[in-house]
């Protein structure tokens, strides 16, 4: 989760407004008779390292509906309201 961490951070820099966190994963190999179990790996780590990030103030999750894309953003970044219902972090 580490590597995950460490690229989101990285990408987020250049990204002002964001992207979804497909845009966050790494390069997985075409083939490969493991290739769908690297792909699931690659999704899960990427996503506990934003709910990592997020909890402590690194950046925003945002998910319009359930199923939906995921938009990641440095905390306090993009034109989304803070109180948008679409945030994934949860207050009290």
């Amino acid at each position: 989760m580490g590597d995950a961490a460490r690229r989101m951070t990285r990408l987020l820099a250049a990204l002002p407004e964001g992207a979804t966190l497909d845009t966050f994963l790494p390069e997985i190999a075409e083939a490969g008779a493991h290739r769908a179990l690297h792909a699931r790996a690659a999704i899960a780590a990427t996503l506990m390292a934003g709910l990592e990030l997020s909890r402590h103030g690194a950046l925003t999750l945002l998910q319009d509906a359930l199923w939906q894309s995921i938009l990641v953003q440095r905390h306090g970044g993009g034109s989304r309201s803070p109180d948008s219902p679409a945030r994934t972090e949860r207050k009290g």
